[in-house]
């Protein structure tokens, strides 16, 4: 039972990380900052393993807010984005749905 609760708290905490990171994206001054860390690559990490809806959903939302700077297009594209969006693509249907109601 113990393992199980920290495997909830483990996945709780990964899901507000990827919460933060989207927020986070939204402000263009801390778009750069962000890329220069390379978030992009735990981002795309998250959206490529799928295992999580909520967790891929605020992953993909953190990468559009990042592409929103034109400096950084090409860079989120060599880093595996469209493969990651494939991947998402295959892996989940409109049948899908969050918890909010919404699909992919």
């Amino acid at each position: 039972v113990q393992s199980v609760n920290l495997s909830r708290a483990v996945q709780n905490r990964n899901l507000m990380i990827a919460a933060l990171l989207m927020n986070l994206s939204a402000g263009a001054s801390f778009r750069a900052k962000m890329m220069k860390i390379g978030v992009q690559n735990l981002l795309i990490k998250i959206v490529s393993s799928g295992d999580n809806k909520e967790m891929v959903r605020y992953a993909l939302g953190a990468l559009r807010n990042l592409s929103l700077e034109p400096s950084v297009q090409v860079e989120l594209v060599e880093a595996g984005l469209l493969d990651a969006c494939i991947h998402v693509y295959t892996t989940y249907s409109e049948k899908d749905v969050y918890q909010d109601g919404t699909s992919p």
